[in-house]
């Protein structure tokens, strides 16, 4: 939060992690950080582990509705979508439930903006862990003015609630580049449905990433982002949309938070979203396999006496190469 400083002319030295490479088990304590150097994303392959799964008859894609207070909405039949892929009305083949386990990354702020609202946050995050499912795995990362991760994937939630009482509130907020390394951790996922959890009362003013660098990579990347805002903590409205930007390309949700009681419905919609997927099987009118980026829309078409419904969903997908 605040004006962001100006940028030192010399480079601190980091702990560093390559583009496509595994990230280094470390024990992170003190000053160390790990490096992250903006560059163009490669494009992420395309298979059978993707939340996009395509094949070479059938295209899946991850749907999740909510009613007008953000509750989910489940028992919709296939007549309730429509799908569109390039603009052209595709024809869904059938519609299924999924609720498989999770590998999911919390992406905490530990700004300084953040002083005051830990204990709420922390208590948050431990109601989230308690709605998990057997398979479900976890890291943890935390961010002010550089990412670190502090928990690698682990089935111990309890671990990873203890290390979380070890943040102090302190410095920026690089958000872009902690969403970065959530990303390249989850090269390292078990589950094939993977999504992040961010939790951040502010925006980015620290990051090496940029805005549509950030854009780009998410598109590629098979992770759902859900966001929660602590918009009474003093979230501008330009920081509001850039967490809801994040999610709604990569078919998860942002959740505004005005007060700090607020915060355990916010966690239990998440959870409800993650548990509560429609994913939507269909065959490309399109059949050249020419690795293009194809952008979808999907429509949610209830019953006229229910009120207005809202669909997330990935906003598109590579397709395959010859």
């Amino acid at each position: 939060m605040g004006k962001r400083p100006a940028r030192r002319t010399s480079r601190r030295t980091f702990f560093a992690v390559g583009v496509g490479s595994a990230l280094v088990t470390a024990s992170f304590g003190g000053d160390e950080r790990i490096s992250i150097t903006p560059r163009v994303a490669p494009r992420a392959p395309t298979d059978s582990r993707s939340e996009i799964r395509v094949n070479v008859k059938l295209t899946q894609i991850p749907v999740t509705v909510t009613d007008p207070f953000g509750a989910v909405v489940s028992g919709l039949s296939q007549s309730a979508f429509r799908l569109f892929e390039n603009g052209v009305e595709q024809q869904i083949r059938y519609v299924t439930s999924e609720d498989g386990p999770v590998s999911l990354g919390v992406v905490f702020d530990a700004s300084r903006s953040m002083e005051g609202k830990l204990d709420k946050s922390r208590a948050a995050v431990s109601e989230f862990f308690k709605t998990g499912a057997s398979g479900d795995e976890y890291f943890l990362i935390e961010f002010n003015d550089s990412p670190r991760m502090l928990c690698n994937f682990t089935t111990d939630t309890e671990f990873i609630e203890r290390t979380l009482l070890s943040i102090k509130p302190r410095n920026w907020t690089a958000l872009f580049d902690s969403v970065y390394m959530a990303i390249q951790q989850m090269r390292h996922a078990k589950n094939s449905r993977k999504a992040l959890l961010i939790l951040s009362d502010g925006g980015d003013n620290y990051s090496r990433y940029t805005e549509s660098e950030m854009s780009g990579l998410v598109k590629e990347a098979d992770v759902s982002i859900y966001s929660i805002g602590l918009v009474g903590g003093g979230l501008i409205k330009r920081h509001v949309q850039l967490l809801r930007k994040l999610s709604e390309q990569t078919g998860g949700h942002f959740y505004p938070v005005d007060k700090l009681s607020e915060l355990p419905d916010a966690v239990a919609k998440v959870s409800a979203a993650l548990r509560n997927q429609y994913v939507l099987a269909y065959s490309s009118q399109n059949l050249d396999n020419d690795g293009m980026y194809r952008k979808v829309e999907v429509r949610v078409n209830p019953d006229p006496r229910l009120p207005r419904l809202h669909a997330s969903w990935r906003t598109g997908y590579y397709a395959p190469e010859e």
